[in-house]
């Protein structure tokens, strides 16, 4: 079984009400969700995110960005259990 395609969805996911950090507050959570597709056809999923970008400097847009672009073509013929 070999990875043979990696690709990234970003999704905003609605609280259930107002969240409110010491930055600010939100009404939602935006995600990066990783979908691994291997040969066989067996896909995982993943997801991954920058909880309080304020902190680390990390975007989602960064995120989303480095998977797809850098941390993916990495992965393609590998084994998934690897």
């Amino acid at each position: 079984m070999k990875i043979n395609k990696i690709h990234c969805k970003m999704a905003s996911i609605p609280y259930g009400s107002l969240y409110q950090l010491a930055s600010g507050a939100t009404r939602a959570a935006t995600r990066v969700f990783v979908f691994i597709e291997t040969d066989d056809g067996v896909v995982g999923v993943g997801e991954t995110g920058a909880t309080v970008p304020e902190r680390g400097g990390e975007t989602m847009e960064a995120i989303y960005a480095n998977i797809e672009r850098r941390f993916g073509p990495l992965l393609i013929g590998m084994n998934p259990f690897d």
